[in-house]
This record gives C-alpha cells, structure tokens and sequence, in this order.
C-alpha cells in the first residue's frame, strides 16, 4: 500500500481513526516503563539487586561478569527506550487531538433557533467571536427583521442583550435575542442575520420558527 493510498484510508475513518494505532504504542511505552520500574520495585528497596548494579542476567539468572557492579549501558538503554516510546505516545495523542479539532473546526456551526407561537416571545441564544487580534470596543449587535423563504417580513419586535459590549482580542461572549412576535404573524419558518456593529466581518445567521397553535398543539 502506497502511502497516499494509506493517508486516504486513515481519512476514511474519520477523526479519530489514529486511536487505532495507539494501542501499540502505548503497549511499548507501558512495556518499556515496567522495566524500569521492576528494576527498582523488584528489588524491595534494595539497590544492590537491581540488574543495573550487578552483573545478573534476567533472562537465565547467570552472572556474566561478578565485578560489573554497575550496568551503565543496560541502564541506559532501558531509560532511553522508555522515554523514546513515551515520545512515540503523546506524539500520537495529541495527532488524535489535533486531527478531531481540525474535523470539528470544519462543520458548520448550528444555526441558532427559537420557536415561538404568534403573540409569544421566543429566546435565541448567539455566541459572537472577535477575530482580529485587537479588542474591540461599544461593539452594538442587533439583528434587522426575519424574512421568510418567500421574502415575508416577520412582524416582530427584535431586542439584543446586552445592546453593547467590549470584547479583547479572539475573545468570545454570548448574546440573547428576545424576538416578541406579534399576534397577527403567519406561522412558517423565518431567516435573519446577527450583525455587530465594529466587527463588520460578522454575519451570524438566525432563524426563527413561528409554529401554528392549532397544528402544534
């Protein structure tokens, strides 16, 4: 398998589809860690049996040389590998990570919706974000009318709160909408843009659902 036709079967199962590969890995890292570890806690706190420190070998306890007390290279070796693997490890974690933000970053974000019948008031609730890297001050969001798919101006009133706020550099923060339908508004579904006055690059769409009391009761 070429290893483009390998990028495009590692895309075709979705963000997290480098977690497969982890299981490897993170079997190394924990292998590699229990080593070390056994170096010491196998010894019941004492350091003059540990490997490293004698001339012991592990895998038929021989001794190969009783004057080695100290097994430098071994010990180096066995340390090198686990921090290798651990490397290996968040390396591979945070790909997952970065991956699955990247795969989010691209959907749409929902468009913020309310329902309400004629004469009632309905809540919708809009998250604004300053892009630029400068704050931004007495920005005013507000929204001018919700039309129809047929080009119908809802009769409603549109308030924003709050009416004004400063926002820093990439900096989020969360406006309602109360939009007060009027009694006589036809029921149907009804489209309209947040804008916010000092970030001129911001167009957050809205909709709201005028739903038919005698249908959707």
């Amino acid at each position: 398998m070429s290893d483009e036709e390998a990028r495009e079967r590692e895309r075709g199962r979705g963000p997290f589809g480098p977690m497969e590969r982890l299981d490897d890995v993170q079997r190394q890292a924990v292998d590699a860690a229990m080593r070390v570890a056994a170096q010491f806690a196998g010894s019941a706190g004492d350091l003059a049996d540990v490997p490293w420190f004698t001339g012991r070998d592990e895998t038929d306890g021989s001794v190969r040389d009783p004057s080695a007390r100290m097994d430098v290279g071994r010990m180096r070796g066995d340390v090198a590998r686990a921090a290798e693997t651990f490397v290996d490890l968040m390396r591979s974690v945070m790909d997952v990570g970065f991956d699955a933000l990247d795969e989010l970053a691209r959907r749409p974000a929902p468009e913020p919706t309310g329902r309400a019948a004629p004469g009632e008031i309905a809540h919708v609730t809009c998250t604004i974000r300053n892009d630029r890297g400068e704050p931004i001050r007495h920005a005013r969001p507000h929204v001018h009318g919700l039309v129809s798919g047929i080009g119908t101006l809802l009769d409603a009133m549109v308030t924003v709160t709050p009416a004004e706020l400063d926002l820093d550099g990439h900096e989020r923060a969360t406006v309602e909408l109360e939009v007060h339908v009027s009694p006589i508004a036809e029921p149907g579904s009804y489209h309209g843009l947040l804008l916010v006055a000092g970030l001129p690059d911001l167009a957050i769409p809205v909709r709201l659902v005028v739903i038919d009391p005698e249908v959707d009761a």
